[in-house]
This record gives C-alpha cells, sequence and structure tokens, in this order.
C-alpha cells in the first residue's frame, strides 16, 4: 500500500504526505498491527502490577524510561516511534507555567512576560493542567520506587537510588510530552473511541493536518460498527488502517492531510501549543463568572452548590457560530440563577430556595423564561462581561507589543502569533455578542 504515498519535508512545517499515484477514494493505504500500536494495552504487559496507572500514567512511565538520547531511543519495542519525539517544549505554555510553580529557578524573564500576557481562561486551564500533571507525578513516582530493580533491571543495589532520582526528574516532562502526542508528533486517531483509552499517537511525523479539506480517516473497527467494547479475546485490540478520504479520489501529487479533532484555541494552546486562524471561534468566560459568584459571598456560594447540583456549573462559553453571536445554554441558565436572588441578600438563609422555583421550571422544561425582568438583568450581565473581555484584550494586545519590542522575537516562530490570536478572539467574540444584544436577538 505505502507504494502510492511519499512524504516531503517543509521547513517550518514538519512532513507532508502525497500520492504517487491515483488513489481511489477509502482506499487503504497502510496498517499497524495492534500489538505495535504504543498505548495502554500494549504497555501493560512491559509492566508489573500496573493496573492502577492510568492510561497516561504508564504512558508516560514508558517515554520517561526510554526518552530519546541524541534523538535515538533504545527501547526495543517503541524505539522507532519515540525517537522522533521533540527533546524539548520551551515553547510552550505549560513549560513557562510548571517551571514557575515546580523550579527553584522559576524560568527566565521571557517566559515569565509570556505567563502574564496570556488570558485569563489560558492562565486558568493550565493551573488545571498543573494540578493534573502532580497528581501524575507522584503516582509514578510512587510506582517507580515500589518496582525500580524490575524497572530499571540493575544489579548494584547503591546505584538505584541515583538513577532512580535521575529518572524521576524527567517526569514532569513526559507527562506534558503524553499531551503534546497529538499535536506535536502530528497524529489522529479517533478520539470518538472510549474503549481505546487514550490509544497512543506516534506513529510517525509525516504528514500535516487540516479541518476541512478531504482528509485520510481511519477504518472504523468492529466496537465501532457494533456499539461494542472491546473484544476479549484480542489481547491489544485491533489493528489500525488508514484510509483514502472517501469524497474524492486522490490525484498524483495530491496532500493527504490528518485530521484535526474539534477543539477550541484554547485548548488547542493550553494542551498542544498553537491556534489556529477560524472564525467558529468559542471563549470560555468561566474565570469571570465565577467572579461574579464569589462576589456575592454566602448567598454565592449558595448558588454554586445549586448549580453545581444540577450540573450546570462551570463551562460557560461564548459562540461565534453558528450566528448570531451568542451565549451557551449552560451560561444563560447560570446568569438567569444569578439574579433569582435580589443584591440585598448576602447572607444564607432558610427561605433562598423560594427565589428559584421559577429557574427550576425553566430547566425542567416547564416555562420558557423565569421572568422578564430576569431575562432583561442577566443579559445586562452579559454584556458586562462581553465588555471587560474586550477591555482585557486591548491591554492584552498592547503586552504583546512591549513584548516584541522588549525582544521577545527569540522566541521560536509563533509563540506570540498564538497569545495574540488567543486575545483577538476574546475581543471579537465579544463585540459580536454585545452586537447580538443591541440586535435584541433572542438566545
Amino acid at each position: 500500500m505505502l507504494f502510492k504515498l511519499f512524504n516531503t519535508r517543509f521547513l517550518g512545517a514538519g512532513y507532508g504526505l502525497f500520492a504517487s499515484q491515483d488513489i481511489e477514494p477509502s482506499y487503504p493505504l497502510f496498517t499497524i498491527p495492534a500489538k505495535a500500536l504504543l498505548n495502554s494495552l500494549t504497555l501493560e504487559p512491559l509492566y508489573p502490577q500496573s493496573q492502577n496507572l492510568s492510561c497516561t500514567q504508564i504512558i508516560t512511565l514508558h517515554l520517561s524510561l526510554n526518552r530519546p538520547v541524541n534523538h535515538v531511543s533504545a527501547d526495543v519495542h517503541f524505539g522507532p516511534y519515540i525517537s522522533v519525539l521533540p527533546e524539548n517544549f520551551d515553547a510552550h505554555p505549560f513549560t513557562w507555567i510548571w517551571k514557575a510553580k515546580h523550579h527553584s529557578k522559576p524560568g527566565n524573564d521571557l517566559e515569565l512576560g509570556l505567563l502574564k500576557s496570556l488570558p485569563p481562561r489560558i492562565t486558568q486551564k493550565l493551573e488545571q493542567m498543573c494540578t493534573t500533571c502532580g497528581k501524575d507525578k507522584a503516582a509514578i513516582e510512587e510506582y517507580m520506587v515500589l518496582f525500580y530493580c524490575l524497572l530499571f533491571e540493575l544489579r548494584q543495589p547503591l546505584d538505584i537510588s541515583a538513577e532512580l532520582s535521575s529518572r524521576a526528574k524527567n517526569i514532569h516532562a513526559q507527562l506534558l510530552l503524553r499531551r503534546l502526542l497529538m499535536g506535536l508528533v502530528k497524529w489522529y486517531i479517533f478520539e470518538h473511541i472510549a474503549w481505546l483509552n487514550q490509544l497512543e499517537r506516534i506513529l510517525s511525523n509525516f504528514a500535516n493536518h487540516a479541518l476541512e479539506v478531504p482528509t485520510v480517516y481511519p477504518q472504523p473497527t468492529r466496537g465501532e460498527i457494533w456499539n461494542t467494547g472491546p473484544s476479549t479475546k484480542r489481547k491489544y485490540g485491533e489493528d489500525f488502517t488508514l484510509l483514502a478520504p472517501s469524497t474524492q479520489a486522490t490525484k498524483p501529487q495530491d496532500e493527504l492531510y490528518l485530521k484535526y479533532g474539534s477543539h477550541s484555541n484554547s485548548t488547542l494552546f493550553t494542551e498542544y501549543g498553537f491556534v489556529l486562524a477560524r472564525t467558529d471561534s468559542e471563549i470560555e468566560v468561566v474565570d469571570l463568572v465565577e467572579d461574579l459568584f464569589e462576589k456575592r459571598g454566602a448567598v454565592g456560594t449558595w448558588m454554586k452548590e445549586v448549580l453545581t447540583g444540577e450540573g450546570y456549573w462551570g463551562d460557560w462559553t461564548l459562540h461565534l457560530s453558528p450566528e448570531p453571536a451568542h451565549p451557551s445554554y449552560r451560561l444563560i441558565t447560570a446568569l438567569r440563577l444569578y439574579h433569582c436572588v435580589p443584591v440585598e441578600f448576602v447572607a444564607e438563609c432558610d427561605d433562598l430556595e423560594r427565589f428559584i422555583q421559577e429557574w427550576r421550571n425553566v430547566i425542567y422544561g416547564v416555562a420558557m423564561a423565569v421572568s422578564d425582568e430576569n431575562e432583561r438583568l442577566w443579559k445586562i450581565t452579559l454584556g458586562q462581561i462581553c465588555q471587560t473581555m474586550i477591555l482585557n484584550s486591548q491591554k492584552g494586545a498592547d503586552h504583546i507589543r512591549l513584548l516584541r519590542e522588549e525582544g521577545a522575537m527569540s522566541l521560536p516562530a509563533g509563540v506570540l502569533f498564538c497569545i495574540e490570536t488567543l486575545w483577538e478572539e476574546e475581543n471579537e467574540v465579544g463585540k459580536a455578542v454585545i452586537k447580538s444584544l443591541d440586535n435584541n436577538v433572542e438566545f
């Protein structure tokens, strides 16, 4: 199958995959045996009693123990895959925040300046990643302490502690590596197959990604076709087969693209370190809305408990598409509750529940709105949130200009562009939602 393909390296853009001859729609391009895929199913037999490690943790452990030296990994199982991975992530925002929190030397002035230049919503997501990373790191270190003899196959007990310490120091970098694999190694494997449980994307750095053009795609598995879990007869799961684009034939010299998952720019930036120029922007406003409830004191805490109980706390977003620009239903629901309890109530009392019965009727589908006044108030608050976004974006743009003047151009290409794009996105979405409010759009 591979005789129909060739790849070419582009300066600053990695490798592109091209057809060398005509390829019919949905033609199998290549198949990788299940046991050759780097994932939790193939790694578990290599590590004793590793069932308590999550998929992220066991993959990170393996990467840490087999980190490449001079671009070559000695791993006899997956060395060729691991060898193509980058050796540092200095341009990734997670590196900046991890160093600021966990290193005795918290990064250089430029990295600290970049951290300060990030939108608060991005910083919040990076903080959450740090927390998760810290827990994963602790679990891996505990496992390494328990099973170091088998892991390192060392015969000199006195050397073990030094070796363990040295390798443990690399774990946080490998945790980041695990989070970046899809973006940095340029691989997309269908994320919607839950039972594959984070199937590893380290296949080869051979192709570019695209959002909308005809893209190659994975052949559906038996589990997908029949909507079942993995077969117990297949120890390593199913083979992976990549198919040519299904919507049209591929001609010689046509480039074949892998497909991006559907993610917001904030997710792409915090997880993979890049953003896309796009028109369907999605902006998280969790930090701004949380601040509203915090300022309501005990009543705000009570309302948070109500929203959490009903499944509406967090994940509040504004959207540019489909037009007109609009808030998510989750955000509308939270703001409606926020204005159910009069602002003069600052302390929790026994009869607060009486204020929100109409709100419950709305979320249960009994009523369309709490009241005309409630609709008016939450839309005013939405406009204020948008105005704050616009003001913050202007300050953020000014900060980026200052960084450029101070020499941030020494960073890898695209870092400042990514941060600028995130701020511009906030400005654009904020203005668009205000326009919808001015036009009395019904959300």
